[in-house]
C-alpha cells in the first residue's frame, strides 16, 4: 500500500488539480522539502503557495485555508509557534465560515491546533480541541477509518504527556487495531502509533514490549524515510531513552549523536528537537559519570533553552508563559543538580557563574515581564495600545464581578467565565506582542554586571531550589546559596543545602511554632542562615533573592544561639525579587523630590456599611463598571463578625500627622470612606497604606467557578484585604452593583501604581499565598509588583494591633527623618525589639523592593552643608594660592 506521508503531503498542500504551471511546480517543491524533513524550504515554498493562490483565486477560493493550515505546520515544526497559531486560527476561521464546523477539513485544521497547543504546554485547550476534532471525524468518517484512528492517536500521546497512562494506552491500542485493518504494518502512519505506544511502555516500565515496538517503528521509518529524517531520529532518541534506563549505555550513546547530528543537519542547532536530544544525552554522561563530556553539550542546549523562550514569549499571555515554562524548567533543574555535583570536580569546569545567569534570566520572569509590559504601555503616547490595555483591564475587573457571583445568578445575567477568560488571554497576547517592553524585559545580566554593582563589603546572594537528579529524578529537594562579593574573581560561591525536605517541612514547623509559642528559637538559625554566613565574612550588607521555602521566613528574626544575637543584629538584609534588580536600581532617581511626595492612608474601615451609607459617600451611577471579590469565604472568614480594628485609626492618624508635618501631601480614608472605589481610583501616590484585616485562604471556591490549569489565577482571588461594606455587601440577597469591600490580589494587578515608591499592607497575611518555585509568591505582593509598586511591606503571619501601631509610627518618623526606607524599616524593628524582646512581635513584617530615597529636611540639608562645606574649601585654596603668589612675586 502506497505510504501515508505522500498522501498526507498532497491534502495539506493543495487539493485541487487545475492550477497553473507555477502553483504545481510550488505544490511539488513544498511535497519534496516536507517529505525530506526539510521544513525551512517547505516554509519558504508554503508562503509563496499562499501568496500565489491568494493572486490567483482570492482568498475566498476552497485551497486557500488548506495552504494557510500547510504554513501553519511548517511554522510548528520549525518552533515558530505565534505565527503557527495565528495561521492556524485563520484556517479555522474561514473554514467554519465557508464550510461550517460538521467539515473534515475543519476538523483536521482543528487537529492541527490541538497539536501546536500540547507542544506549548497548553494541555486543557488541547484536549478540548482533539476531542472536538474526533468527534467530527466520528460523525464523517464512521468509527473505522483511518482519520478517526489518527484523532485517538493524539489524544493518546497527550495523555502520555499528561502522565494519564492508563487512558493513553486505552486509546492507542485502538489506534492500532483501527490501522492494522486498513494499512500495511510497513506504514508511517503504522509506525508513529506503535512508536507512541512503545514510549507509553517504557514510562511504565515495560520495557521488553517498548523494545519491540520501537525497534519495529524504527525500520519502518528507516525503509521509507531513510537514516537522514528527522522522524528517524526522533526514534532513535526514543529507543536510546529506553537503552539508557535499561543500563545499556553504550549503544544509547550511539543513538543519541546519530540523532543530535541529524537534527542538528536537518533543524538547525537551535531547534527544540536538536536540544531535547542533547538534554538527553547529557543525562546520559551524568549517569554513567563521564560529566567532562556533558559540560559543553549542556552549556549550548541551556542557551538553546533560554533562546526559545525569548522567541516565544512576546507572543504569550501570562497563563500561556506559565504553561510553555513548565515544558521545559526540568532542563535548569537538571543544570541545577549538574553544577551542585560537579562543583568540587576537578575536570569539569566551575559552572556556578552560569548557574547564577540562569537565575538571572529565569527567576520571576514572568513577574518582570508583565511589571515592564504594563509600565511601557500605560507611559506610551501610542493611543491605540492605551486602549487595548484599558479594554483588557475592563475585562479583568468583569471576571473578577463574575466570580463573586452564584451559578444562579451568572446564569440569569448570561455570563459565561469561560469567554470572558479567553478573551483576556487574547487581549494580554496582543498587548505582549506590540508591546516594546520585550526590547529590555529579555535582557540578558550577567552575575559580573550585578558585582559592578556592589560597594566594598556587600553582598548579592540568590537562592535557588531545585529537585536532585541522580540516573532519575529523585524527591529529594536541594536549595543552593550563590554568593557574589567584589572580591570574588572567577566565579560566584556556591553553598550547598542538601536537607531542602527538612527546611521545608520540619525546619518550617519548628520555625513557626516557635514563634507561635513565643519560645526561644534555637535551630532555625543553625539550618537557615549559618552555612550561608560562614561565607560572609566581613560582609556587612546583603541584597538577599529568596526562592522557595526562603519565602516563608524572616531571616531578621533567626537567632544565633552562642552570641544570643538575631541576624538583624549582625548583617543587612535588602530582600529583592532578583539580584538583577541591583542593576536596574542604578539606573532609578536618586532621591523622589520633597515637592513630589503623596500618601493615601486607609484604616478602621466600617464593614459593616449600609447601602444607604454608602450612597452618601460614593455616587453610585457614576460606577457603572464594578468589581468584587470571591464568595467563598462562609465557612473560612467571618463575614459580619470582623471585629472593628480601632487601633488602625489611631495608625492612620499618627501617621497623618507625621506626614503633613514634614510637608507630604496626604489623604486619608477612614471608616465609611475606606472603600475598594477608593483604592481602585489611586493614581501612583508615592505612599499607599491600608490597616486592615488581610487574609489567604487555600479553598475551593464554593460558586462552582473553575479555573482549570490555572492556580495561580486562583491563588490571586484567594489573597486580599478587607474594606468597607464587605459584611453588608454579602450578607444581602439582591447584590448592588458596587464593590464587594474585598481587594483581592487579582484585582491589585489593575492599580495604578507605576510612581509608588512604597506599599504598606498593615495587616495579616499579607505576604502569604501560593509557592511558585522561582517565580515567589502568588499573593498580594504579586499584584502590587505587577501595578508597578516599587516596594512592599507585607506580613508574614498574625500581627498584634497594637505592637503594629508601635512600628509602623516609628518606621515613619524615621523614614521621614533620614528618607531611608530600609534604614528606617531596620531601625523601627530594632527599637521594637528593645520593648518587646521577641521576634512574634517585631519580625512580623518584611520589606521587599528596591531602596529610592526621598527628600527629607535632613538630607536637603545635608547637601546644602555639603555644598558650602566644598565651596568654604575651594575658596581657602584659591586664597592660599592667592597669598602664596603673591610671595613669590
Amino acid at each position: 500500500m502506497k505510504s501515508t506521508l505522500s498522501t498526507l503531503i498532497i491534502t495539506i498542500v493543495l487539493s485541487h488539480t487545475t492550477f497553473g504551471q507555477t502553483l504545481d511546480e510550488l505544490s511539488e517543491k513544498v511535497m519534496e522539502s516536507y517529505s525530506k524533513g526539510d521544513y525551512e524550504n517547505a516554509l519558504y515554498y508554503g508562503e509563496k503557495s499562499v501568496a500565489q493562490v491568494e493572486k490567483e483565486f482570492g482568498k475566498e477560493h476552497e485551497d486557500y485555508p488548506i495552504a494557510v493550515r500547510n504554513l501553519a505546520l511548517f511554522n510548528r515544526l520549525l518552533g515558530h509557534y505565534a505565527d503557527a497559531e495565528s495561521l492556524y486560527q485563520e484556517s479555522i476561521q474561514i473554514i467554519k465560515e465557508r464550510l461550517g464546523e460538521n467539515h473534515l477539513n475543519y476538523a483536521v485544521s482543528v487537529n492541527g491546533l490541538a497539536i501546536l497547543y500540547q507542544e506549548m504546554g497548553r494541555y486543557i485547550e488541547a484536549e478540548t480541541l482533539y476531542k472536538k476534532s474526533s468527534e467530527i471525524r466520528i460523525k464523517l468518517l464512521g468509527k473505522n477509518h483511518l482519520g478517526y484512528a489518527k484523532s485517538l492517536n493524539s489524544l493518546a500521546t497527550l495523555y502520555l504527556k499528561m502522565k494519564r497512562y492508563k487512558e493513553s494506552e486505552g486509546l492507542h491500542l485502538k489506534s492500532i487495531e483501527i490501522k492494522k485493518n486498513i494499512l500495511s504494518e510497513d506504514d508511517l502512519s503504522y509506525a508513529f502509533s506503535i512508536i507512541n505506544l512503545g514510549y507509553l511502555y517504557q514510562l511504565m516500565g515495560h520495557y521488553e514490549k517498548a523494545e519491540k515496538m520501537l525497534k519495529q517503528g524504527l525500520e519502518i521509518r528507516k525503509k521509507s524515510l531513510g537514516t537522514n529524517h528527522n522522524l528517524y531520529a526522533v526514534s532513535q532518541n526514543n529507543l536510546a531513552l529506553l537503552y539508557r534506563e535499561t543500563g545499556r549505555y553504550t549503544e544509547a550513546e550511539v543513538l543519541y549523536k546519530e540523532s543530535i547530528k541529524i537534527f542538528k543537519d536537518q533543524l538547525g542547532k537551535k531547534h527544540s528537537r536538536h536540544t531535547t536530544a542533547q538534554v538527553n544525552l547529557v543525562m546520559l554522561y551524568q549517569g554513567i559519570g563521564d560529566l567532562s563530556k556533558a559540560e559543553p553539550l549542556f552549556l549550548e542546549a541551556i542557551d538553546n533553552r533560554l533562546n526559545q523562550m525569548d522567541l516565544n514569549f512576546p507572543s504569550m499571555s501570562e497563563k500561556e508563559k506559565r504553561q510553555f515554562w513548565k515544558t521545559i524548567t526540568n532542563d535548569f533543574q537538571l543544570f541545577n543538580s549538574f553544577v551542585a555535583e560537579t562543583i568540587e570536580n576537578e575536570h569539569v569546569k566551575n559552572l556556578t557563574g552560569q548557574m547564577y545567569n540562569n537565575q538571572l534570566a529565569i527567576k520571576g520572569i514572568l513577574l518582570n515581564e508583565i511589571s515592564k509590559i504594563k509600565k511601557a504601555v500605560t507611559h506610551s503616547e501610542d493611543t491605540a495600545l492605551i486602549n487595548l490595555y484599558n479594554e483588557w483591564k475592563t475585562k479583568r475587573d468583569n471576571l473578577s464581578r463574575a466570580y463573586s457571583l452564584s451559578i444562579k445568578q451568572r446564569e440569569q445575567q448570561n455570563i459565561n467565565i469561560p469567554e470572558i477568560q479567553q478573551s483576556i488571554n487574547n487581549l494580554e497576547k496582543k498587548l505582549s506582542l506590540k508591546s516594546k517592553a520585550f526590547a529590555n524585559a529579555n535582557k540578558r545580566f550577567t552575575w559580573k554586571e550585578v558585582q559592578r554593582q556592589l560597594k566594598p563589603k556587600e553582598a548579592a546572594i540568590e537562592i535557588v531550589r531545585f529537585r536532585w537528579y541522580n540516573k532519575n529524578w529523585t524527591d529529594t529537594v536541594y536549595y543552593a546559596a550563590l554568593i557574589v562579593t567584589p572580591e570574588i574573581a572567577d566565579q560566584p560561591e556556591m553553598v550547598l543545602l542538601e536537607n531542602g525536605n527538612e527546611l521545608e517541612n520540619n525546619c518550617l514547623n519548628y520555625y513557626r511554632n516557635s514563634l507561635k509559642k513565643l519560645s526561644v528559637d534555637e535551630q532555625s538559625y543553625i539550618h537557615y542562615w549559618q552555612p550561608i554566613q560562614d561565607k560572609l565574612e566581613g560582609i556587612k550588607k546583603v541584597y538577599f533573592s529568596a526562592d522557595g521555602v526562603y519565602n516563608l521566613i524572616n531571616l531578621n528574626t533567626l537567632l544565633k544561639p552562642q552570641l544570643n544575637t538575631y541576624v538583624l543584629d549582625e548583617i543587612d538584609i535588602q530582600l529583592v525579587t532578583t539580584t538583577k534588580d541591583i542593576v536596574e536600581f542604578a539606573s532609578s532617581p536618586s532621591a523622589v523630590p520633597k515637592s513630589s511626595l503623596t500618601a493615601h492612608l486607609f484604616g478602621n474601615p466600617s464593614y459593616n456599611l449600609a447601602y444607604d451609607q454608602y450612597q452618601q459617600v460614593m455616587d453610585v451611577n457614576k460606577n457603572t463598571s464594578r468589581t468584587r471579590g470571591i464568595e467563598s469565604f462562609d465557612e473560612t472568614l467571618p463575614l459580619g463578625e470582623f471585629i472593628p480594628l480601632a487601633r488602625t485609626e489611631q495608625e492612620i492618624n499618627n501617621i497623618h500627622q507625621l506626614l503633613r508635618t514634614n510637608d507630604w501631601k496626604t489623604t486619608t480614608y477612614l471608616g465609611t470612606e475606606a472603600l475598594e472605589e477608593r483604592v481602585k481610583e489611586l493614581n501612583s501616590p508615592t505612599l499607599l497604606h491600608i490597616a486592615t484585616h488581610g487574609y489567604f485562604k487555600s479553598v475551593e471556591n464554593k460558586n462552582g467557578v473553575e479555573i482549570k490549569g490555572n492556580s495561580a489565577e486562583s491563588s490571586m482571588l484567594n489573597s486580599g484585604l478587607i474594606l468597607a461594606g464587605v459584611t453588608n455587601y454579602y450578607e444581602s440577597e439582591e447584590k448592588p452593583l458596587i464593590e464587594d469591600g474585598i481587594l483581592t490580589a487579582y484585582e491589585s494587578t489593575t492599580l495604578n501604581l507605576d510612581s509608588t515608591e512604597l506599599v504598606v499592607l498593615s495587616a495579616c497575611d499579607t505576604g502569604l499565598g501560593e509557592l511558585s518555585h522561582g517565580e515567589g509568591v502568588y499573593g498580594l505582593q504579586r499584584g502590587l509588583k505587577v501595578a508597578g509598586a516599587n516596594s512592599v511591606m507585607m506580613s508574614l503571619w498574625k500581627v498584634n494591633d497594637e505592637i503594629t501601631q508601635e512600628l509602623m509610627t516609628q518606621f515613619y518618623k524615621e523614614w521621614l527623618k533620614n528618607g531611608d526606607k530600609l534604614k528606617a524599616f531596620r531601625v523601627a524593628q530594632q527599637k521594637i525589639k528593645n520593648k518587646h524582646p521577641h521576634p512574634y512581635y517585631w519580625g512580623v513584617f518584611v520589606l521587599v523592593g528596591d531602596n529610592t530615597l526621598i527628600e527629607t529636611e535632613a538630607r536637603i540639608n545635608g547637601v546644602i552643608f555639603s555644598l558650602a562645606g566644598s565651596f568654604i574649601v575651594i575658596l581657602v585654596g584659591f586664597a592660599v594660592q592667592k597669598f602664596r603668589n603673591n610671595q613669590f612675586s
